[in-house]
């Protein structure tokens, strides 16, 4: 063990222990801003949806059930993972297939496409 230990200054303990977790909060914020918004969306064009894919109101509600099935049941293996592999990869990947799969909801042609890049 060192006897002559380096004195800490407090402003620079505080300084470092700060500024990560206003990185961890911003992200943070951000994915559940894109959660939030994502489900407002689906919601707000629901009946414009069903219009323009000519599908009924029960197939285009589908949408939102599957897209709730979905975070519901990977929620838990993504939190294993990220436990495993590390935090920011997993919600790097996250961001990423999120950002994938609302690109393909763009270009869906048909009720079954938007469902299927949904879920």
């Amino acid at each position: 063990m060192n006897s002559n230990p380096e004195k800490l200054n407090l402003a620079d303990v505080v300084e470092r222990r700060w500024a990560p977790e206003w990185i961890v909060l911003a992200t943070a914020a951000a994915a559940i801003f894109l959660s939030t918004l994502d489900s407002g969306v689906i919601n707000v064009m629901l009946p414009a949806l069903c219009d323009f894919f000519h599908i009924s109101s029960k197939s285009a509600s589908l949408a939102i059930t599957v897209y709730m099935s979905v975070i519901a049941s990977t929620i838990v293996l993504a939190g294993r993972l990220a436990d495993r592999v590390g935090r920011p990869k997993i919600l790097l990947i996250g961001f990423c297939v999120f950002g994938l799969a609302s690109l393909f909801c763009g270009g869906a042609n048909s009720g079954f496409e938007l469902n299927a890049s949904r879920a």
